[in-house]
């Protein structure tokens, strides 16, 4: 075996021992660099083409997601394009989202984001400035030490409570309104 071919496939088992999805992105961004197909890349690391894409996709990540990867809190390539999915259809919501969600991101999570960030019709109601909503706002909130966001399209069982989505876990739950304190709002 040459030194080339040698120092090739020792540059694939470093790749594919890093715990950290960024490596084995920037391994792969180097082999499309040299002209390499995805195709390629993932015959010779053993692994799917759309295996390869996702972990490529990284290489382009929009500023607030690549913060939450750099700061460890997600690892799973799979979460971190969909988060990425979810970015495209309403930044705002989502680096509101990263910004005051201290949690672990999980998918469960990310799946609820992606619903509430998918583009709705405008609602009749004023919005911020008087602009109307051109999507369902989200409210931000704290229930005990639980960070969460109110659930504007489910009614309470009485007046003076609320439905609590919490980022946590996703778990719901109604809570008295005077638990809870508003910690940002997006549009």
């Amino acid at each position: 075996m040459s030194a080339l071919a040698a120092n090739y496939l020792g540059d694939i088992a470093a790749a594919l021992d890093a715990p950290r999805p960024q490596v084995l992105a920037c391994f792969i961004g180097r082999e499309l660099a040299k002209g390499r197909t995805k195709t390629d890349i993932a015959r010779s690391l053993g692994k799917s083409t759309p295996w390869v894409a996702q972990h490529a996709a990284l290489l382009s990540l929009p500023a607030p997601i690549a913060k939450a990867v750099q700061q460890g809190r997600t690892a799973d390539v799979t979460l971190i394009n969909e988060l990425a999915k979810a970015y495209r259809a309403d930044p705002l919501r989502v680096t509101a989202w990263l910004k005051y969600a201290d949690h672990s991101i999980t998918r469960e999570a990310v799946r609820l984001l992606r619903e509430q960030a998918e583009p709705g019709t405008p609602t009749k109601k004023e919005g911020v400035g008087g602009r109307p909503f051109k999507r369902r706002p989200m409210l931000y909130v704290t229930h005990g030490r639980k960070k969460g966001c109110i659930i504007l399209n489910r009614l309470p069982g009485e007046t003076g409570w609320v439905w609590v989505r919490y980022d946590q876990d996703g778990r719901e739950v109604e809570v008295p309104v005077s638990e809870v304190k508003l910690i940002g709002l997006s549009t």
